[in-house]
């Protein structure tokens, strides 16, 4: 499971966030582009998304090519996730429509990641969205440890609560053309 909470970071505030960062020893990576193509079952627009609806994506990156699978849970910010590298993501893209998948959304942006023990501390800068931090957590079952250590970090940051946001990159932009989604 991915557990991961995201905050929008307002003009200016990304300065302030690196020089936190920096206090902490925590120095993001460079700057690295990635285009997420995702698809859905056909039909999806006509139907709320909740607990079991998917996501499927390529990831294309200077670094290579992944095959991703989320699935909605019945928590917020709670993904099941499975993924693996792939040759030529065209030809992963041409499977899934073949078996009838439909293009849901792009997600493109500029990501610069630093880990920290298990917490993944990113920055993306995604088009259309704007620029966040994005904190994330892979465990096997514990999701409450995992988001007690995501809200522990944010609270050292001094990012309040109430600023916090759950919805994935897709969802968003999903929502933003109409598209429904509950975790009830």
């Amino acid at each position: 499971m991915e557990v991961e909470s995201k905050v929008r970071l307002e003009p200016g505030e990304e300065d302030r966030l690196a020089s936190t960062l920096k206090q902490l020893a925590i120095a993001p990576g460079e700057p690295a582009r990635q285009r997420d193509v995702y698809y859905k079952e056909r039909g999806f627009r006509d139907r709320v998304q909740g607990p079991g609806s998917y996501l499927v994506r390529v990831r294309y990156t200077d670094a290579g090519t992944t095959l991703n699978m989320k699935r909605l849970t019945a928590q917020d910010g709670v993904w099941e996730e499975t993924e693996t590298s792939v040759g030529r993501g065209e030809v992963a893209e041409s499977i899934i429509q073949a078996i009838g998948a439909e293009h849901a959304v792009t997600v493109a942006k500029v990501r610069r990641m630093a880990t920290v023990d298990d917490l993944e501390v990113i920055i993306d800068e995604v088009d259309d969205l704007g620029t966040f931090l994005e904190l994330a957590v892979e465990t096997d079952d514990d999701t409450a440890a995992a988001r007690a250590k995501i809200d522990a970090f944010l609270g050292t940051l001094g990012i309040a609560p109430e600023r916090v946001e759950l919805r994935g990159y897709p969802t968003m932009l999903l929502e933003a053309q109409g598209v429904k989604f509950s975790v009830k």
